[in-house]
């Protein structure tokens, strides 16, 4: 902040103020003294007048001798008293005239003391000035030795504010909060690397993050009192799975990728053991690096000693994922989130179908996702529910319930009015046979199942049909 100290003209002014104050003290004591010489002087003329009166009285027609010594008497006192009224005067002139060079000393005094203020205060100007010449100098040459770090500081905010912008923009119109310091922790709710972060962005802004994450690392300037940076670490590591599944397309993945994720939200997370929000992410990490050991159990050309080392990670990230979902819940029990991630984890990893649907029944009566509504997450919890509802109504080999089978079909439509399921997963849940196509769709048992019981069974077809080219519509 640029030190603007108080100008010449408000040091005059201060002076001039002084002066002021110094005068009337001065101009009192004159008055008082011109107060008290003329009631003196009144007094004493009045006393000489009644000496006179007395002195005038007709004299007798003979003078005694004691009559001679009175008049000598009252003669010498009449000459006191002119006298006494000589003195008077010359001691109130004095006294005039001591309070007339107090009153000028005073403001003398004072216009000194303005000047030294004034002296003062451009001898403090002075110094600020020097200073700030100093501080800008300083700058300067830090800009020309650090120019590096200074450009790159510069680069590395454009580059994360194109990220932010980029992973804004995939988000469903009604899904976007405001982008408000309020809303900073709704910014980041359905973060997916499903979306495509990476792959949607220019290869030259996607190049250019790289390039200054190398060089100057978010994680080496790290602000907690910075209300963005929760937000930034989120975003960041959406980013680096993002690049994960896109290079994996190209058989060209790499596992640092999705370490460095992990490292970026442990990063918030050690501060802020309670971010619920931060557990759910690491959850998916976690989810997403099982998943990459796991991959290595079946992979041609490992060996046997690296299978069993895969299959133990495999194992190890997937308990970890379960525990970061299952602590978020403890920080905060009003979310979906975390109970659609674990019915996942329930049904896709411990075949525990009956908990998963249970999780998913208590996510169904929550409305925020984390902090607010996502339809589109919403659509992803109710599709998943409907799944699992059809599988365990084929494994309980209750088709013929009509009550079983409209649930099923009823949230299917809800989903298909509300929002959209990826079109490739719809086609799989409902074609794939598990042999031609594998996995088996969830929906594939269920179907094959309605269509051997007659009329119910086909009209339940007929609707499910019917909501199918809905599910991958965004209403």
């Amino acid at each position: 902040m640029r030190f603007n100290p108080p100008s010449r003209k408000t040091a005059g002014e201060t002076a001039s103020l002084l002066a002021f104050r110094g005068l009337p003290l001065a101009a009192l004591i004159a008055i008082l003294a011109v107060i008290l010489y003329y009631s003196f002087a009144f007094f004493m003329l009045a006393s000489i007048a009644d000496a006179k009166r007395v002195g005038q009285a007709s004299p007798p027609a003979q003078l005694s001798s004691d009559d001679v010594s009175r008049l000598k008497k009252e003669a010498l006192d009449a000459e006191l008293v002119e006298k006494l009224k000589e003195d008077v005067k010359r001691y109130l002139e004095w006294v005039m005239a001591i309070a007339g060079v107090f009153a000028v000393a005073q403001t003398l005094a004072a216009g000194f003391t303005a000047q030294a203020f004034t002296d003062q205060a451009e001898k403090a100007i002075g110094r600020a000035e020097a200073q700030l010449d100093r501080a800008q100098t300083e700058l300067e040459r830090f800009k020309q030795k650090y120019e590096g770090l200074v450009v790159a500081e510069e680069k590395r905010t454009e580059a994360l504010d194109e990220l932010k912008r980029r992973y804004i923009g995939l988000q469903p119109v009604d899904d976007r909060p405001a982008a408000t310091p309020a809303n900073r922790d709704a910014l980041a709710e359905g973060l997916d690397w499903r979306d495509d972060l990476y792959g949607s962005m220019k290869i030259e802004d996607r190049q250019r993050l790289l390039s200054i994450e190398r060089y100057l690392g978010f994680d080496l300037k790290l602000k907690p009192s910075d209300i963005s940076t929760p937000y930034t670490l989120r975003v960041l590591a959406n980013f680096y799975v993002s690049k994960f599944e896109y290079e994996k397309r190209f058989a060209s993945a790499h596992i640092g990728d999705l370490e460095r994720a992990d490292y970026l939200l442990q990063l918030w997370i050690q501060l802020r053991p309670s971010q619920f929000e931060i557990r759910n992410d690491l959850g998916l990490v976690y989810g997403r690096l099982s998943k990459y050991f796991e991959d290595l159990v079946t992979a041609a050309g490992v060996s046997g000693e690296e299978k069993a080392a895969a299959v133990e990670l495999g194992q190890k990230y997937r308990t970890d994922a379960y525990q970061q979902f299952d602590l978020s819940l403890q920080n905060e029990p009003n979310q979906q989130r975390a109970y659609y991630n674990l019915a996942i984890i329930e049904k896709e990893y411990r075949n525990n179908l009956p908990v998963a649907i249970q999780f998913l029944e208590k996510a169904r009566k929550i409305t925020a996702w984390e902090h607010r509504e996502n339809k589109t997450m919403l659509g992803n919890l109710l599709y998943n529910f409907a799944c699992y509802r059809a599988l365990q109504t084929v494994a309980d080999k209750a088709l013929g319930d009509a009550g079983k089978v409209d649930e099923v079909v009823s949230l299917i439509e809800e989903v298909a009015s509300k929002a959209y399921t990826p079109e490739a997963q719809v086609v799989a849940d409902f074609d794939n046979d598990g042999v031609n196509r594998t996995p088996k769709g969830d929906f594939y048992d269920f179907l094959q199942g309605l269509a051997k019981e007659g009329d119910e069974g086909r009209k339940a077809i007929e609707r499910m049909n019917a909501a199918r080219p809905s599910l991958s519509t965004r209403k």
